[in-house]
């Protein structure tokens, strides 16, 4: 009806789909096309294409697209990609706290070399395109260093791939777990551990 009332007023909306229930019980997805008639001034052509599986394939890439996005975006350990020019393309929330950088500033054209301490990047590049560090492509956990926007040294460990799109390099990814914890934890027992075997000695003296 909502259709008929429009095609009365001129309007032939393009882009349509609708759902269509079949004497079975089931129902398809239908993408219509809508045209007048040549010489017939009171007929609407309607050409209707099944596209039912065609949009559940769309839906179920859009759920994984948003649930790709919330395992990403609430990782504990800071992402990010940028495609083979350099340009940042992925920046989670993780990486702008490790940083002290916002997502938009990192997004809006900044160079991945920027978020290394100078020659890092080269070196990822080439223990990824390498066979040594976890296989040509991947790059098994490594610890460096990080410098912060408030210029802080932030220990971390990077594990980094390349993306392909056929044989051609398209992306690199990087995946920073923050070692600043672990090492004051480390730090810590060891200390206990040197004051334990103090404490020992003094004993059997």
């Amino acid at each position: 009806e909502d259709l008929l009332q429009g095609f009365r007023q001129g309007i032939f909306p393009r882009g349509l789909d609708l759902t269509l229930a079949a004497r079975d019980g089931d129902s398809r997805m239908v993408a219509v096309s809508i045209s007048l008639v040549p010489r017939e001034p009171e007929a609407i052509l309607l050409t209707l294409r099944d596209v039912t599986d065609e949009r559940r394939i769309e839906r179920q890439l859009q759920e994984t697209t948003a649930f790709m996005e919330k395992i990403i975006g609430n990782s504990i350990d800071a992402i990010i990609a940028s495609d083979m020019s350099g340009r940042i393309v992925l920046f989670n929330q993780t990486a702008s706290r490790l940083w002290g950088l916002p997502v938009e500033e990192a997004l809006g054209g900044m160079h991945v070399n920027d978020l290394y301490t100078e020659g890092d990047a080269r070196a990822i590049m080439k223990k990824l395109r390498s066979d040594d560090y976890g296989g040509a492509g991947r790059m098994t956990p490594q610890r460096i260093w990080l410098m912060s926007r408030t210029g802080d040294n932030i220990p971390v460990s990077l594990s980094a791939y390349l993306i392909y799109e056929g044989d051609q390099e398209a992306y690199t990814i990087g995946v920073f777990s923050d070692l600043r914890a672990k090492i004051r934890a480390e730090e810590k027992i060891a200390f206990i551990e040197e004051k334990l075997a103090l404490s020992e000695k003094q004993v059997e003296l």
